[in-house]
């Protein structure tokens, strides 16, 4: 089973930033077993489990953000069939976050 969210992002800051998208107070028997894809239309921008897609683990997307450009993303949860039935009745539980940093003066793509 698959479920697609449509969402946004957009840069109203006064800068072009670098951005990332991750998952924050994750829970539930749900977090290593699901598989998530964060797309920009045909492009994978994020990709692996809840858990697995933190504030550590996450790095910028390839991509930048232009001043007031707002970017059509899409996420899909995935339960993969091997996982079988041994996580029936299991839940997930987390909140979606997003961090940004100025391009100018940071070519590293570095997050404080």
């Amino acid at each position: 089973m698959t479920v697609k969210k449509n969402f946004f992002v957009r840069n109203e800051s006064t800068c072009d930033v670098f951005y990332r998208l991750y998952f924050k107070n994750v829970s539930g028997g749900l977090a290593n077993v699901l598989q998530v894809k964060i797309c920009d239309g045909d492009k994978v921008l994020f990709e692996g489990t809840p858990a697995q897609l933190n504030r550590t683990n996450v790095a910028a997307a390839d991509d930048l953000l232009h001043v007031n450009e707002k970017r059509n993303l899409q996420i899909y949860f995935h339960y993969p069939e091997e996982a079988g039935n041994d996580t029936q009745m299991q839940y997930l539980s987390f909140d979606f976050a997003a961090d940004a940093t100025q391009v100018r003066n940071n070519t590293n793509k570095e997050f404080e």
